[in-house]
């Protein structure tokens, strides 16, 4: 994972081949640190995203700005359902 490589590499093709051939479920899990990179993620056909390296550093930026346990989890539990909300039905 990582939050600097770009999310937008046109991956269509390669994922309707993939699901063609009934390949296991499709993730990526590079340049993921937005809601619109979920969305776009979802809109090229993928089944999920991981953003590993996101949350990684919203939490030690949290810790490195003096947030206590409790104010870095909100911020988490914030950022998830804002990642989130973008499949919401």
């Amino acid at each position: 994972t990582g939050t600097h490589v770009a999310a937008d590499a046109p991956l269509e093709k390669v994922v309707a081949k993939l699901k063609q051939e009934n390949a296991p479920p499709l993730v990526q899990g590079f340049g993921i640190s937005k809601p619109e990179h979920i969305r776009q993620a979802v809109e090229t056909g993928l089944d999920g995203a991981i953003c590993g390296s996101a949350i990684v550093n919203l939490i030690a930026e949290s810790r490195k700005n003096g947030d206590s346990f409790e104010e870095s989890m909100t911020q988490l539990r914030d950022f998830i359902h804002e990642l989130r909300s973008v499949t919401a039905k």
